[in-house]
C-alpha cells in the first residue's frame, strides 16, 4: 500500500522541526561556549530565560532552605537581673584602694564576696565601698525583683604595699561583739557528686581569735560545718553546687553563734541554677556537655563573722 500524501507531510514536518531544534540547541551550545571562553569571570555564565515549573518550584525549595539554614539562631531571653559593674578591672592595686558596685536598676540588691566562694543573696549586702588590702578576688551579683539573679561579675586584684593592721572589733573585757570577723580554713575534701545534706565538714580557725592581747581561740581551732544544699552537675552545662553553714564556734565550752553561710559551684557551661547564676563565658553549638561538679579541698579559705554578741562569762 502507498503513503498517503496526508502521512508524509506529518513525517516531514516532524523531521524538520527535529531538525530545527538540534540547529538551536547546537547554536545555543555554541553560543554559551564562547561567552565562557570570552568572559573575565568563567564560573558566572548566564542561563537562559525560561525554566520549568518544576526547577522553579526546586529553586524556590532550595532558596527557602538556604534562608533557614542562613538566618540567625534566636537565643531564649533570660529574665535575669542586670550584671553588676565593678568599678576598677582586674589588676594591680595600691593597698587601701576603694572599689564600688553599682547596678544600671535601682531596685537591686547586690551581695558579694572576696575569699573566691560563689556570691548568692546569702552572702554578704553591698552597702559602700570595699577596701582592697589583699590579693582579691571579688565576686558580685545583683537581685532585682521577680527577676533570676545576675550574672556574676567578678576582678582579681593583685596588691602592692603593706596595710595597716585593722583595730580589733572585740570589746574589751569578756564580750565577744557582734560582727567580729573570723577567718576559716577548710580541713575536709568535698565533692559534690558525693556529698549529702546534712554531711559534714570540717573547718579551722586561720588566725587567733583575740581580746587585746589575750588568746580566746588558737589558731587551729576546729569548727564543724553541715552541707545544706548539694546538687550534681548535669547536663546542659548544669555545674554542681555545694553549701554548708557553721553555726557556733566553741570558746572556753561557751557556744559563740557566728554567720557562715558559704556557697561554691562548679565551672558550668552556660546553665542557669534556680537561686544561682553562673557566669562561664562559654557559648557551645550543639548539646552541652556536662558541667563540672564542684569541689571543696583542704586549705580554702572563707570569711565569717560573730552573729551575735556573746559574753564569755555568763
Amino acid at each position: 500500500m502507498k503513503p498517503r500524501p496526508l502521512v508524509l507531510g506529518a513525517l516531514c514536518a516532524l523531521s524538520c522541526c527535529t531538525i530545527g531544534a538540534a540547529q538551536a540547541i547546537t547554536q545555543m551550545v555554541q553560543i554559551t561556549q564562547g561567552d565562557l571562553s570570552s568572559s573575565d569571570h568563567p564560573k558566572q555564565m548566564a542561563l537562559p530565560n525560561t525554566v520549568t515549573s518544576t526547577q522553579a518550584a526546586a529553586r524556590g525549595k532550595k532558596s527557602t532552605a538556604q534562608s533557614l539554614a542562613d538566618a540567625p539562631r534566636s537565643v531564649p531571653a533570660c529574665s535575669c537581673s542586670n550584671q553588676p559593674i565593678i568599678s576598677i578591672d582586674t589588676g594591680l592595686l595600691v593597698v587601701g584602694t576603694q572599689v564600688t558596685i553599682t547596678s544600671p536598676s535601682k531596685d537591686a540588691a547586690i551581695f558579694y564576696t572576696t575569699d573566691g566562694w560563689t556570691p548568692t543573696s546569702s552572702s554578704t549586702r553591698y552597702t559602700g565601698p570595699i577596701a582592697i588590702n589583699a590579693d582579691t578576688r571579688l565576686q558580685a551579683i545583683a537581685q532585682e525583683p521577680a527577676k533570676l539573679p545576675s550574672l556574676i561579675s567578678q576582678a582579681m586584684y593583685k596588691v602592692t604595699g603593706s596595710a595597716s593592721v585593722p583595730e580589733k572589733s572585740l570589746v574589751i573585757g569578756t564580750v565577744i561583739s557582734k560582727g567580729t570577723s573570723l577567718r576559716l580554713v577548710t580541713g575536709s575534701e568535698i565533692s559534690s557528686e558525693t556529698a549529702h545534706v546534712g554531711g559534714h565538714i570540717l573547718l579551722l580557725l586561720d588566725e587567733n581569735l583575740m581580746a587585746g592581747d589575750t588568746v580566746l581561740a588558737p589558731r587551729g581551732t576546729s569548727v564543724d560545718g553541715t552541707i545544706t544544699r548539694v546538687e550534681r552537675a548535669g547536663p546542659a552545662g548544669k555545674p554542681g553546687v555545694l553549701a554548708f553553714q557553721a553555726p557556733v564556734l566553741n570558746v572556753h565550752g561557751i557556744s559563740v553563734p557566728i554567720s557562715a553561710d558559704l556557697t561554691l559551684a562548679g565551672r558550668g557551661n552556660g546553665a542557669m541554677i534556680p537561686g544561682l547564676s553562673i557566669d562561664s563565658g562559654l557559648r557551645i553549638s550543639g548539646p552541652l556537655p556536662d558541667g563540672n561538679e564542684a569541689q571543696i579541698k583542704p586549705g580554702m579559705t572563707l570569711s565569717a563573722a560573730v552573729a551575735a554578741d556573746t559574753p564569755l562569762h555568763p
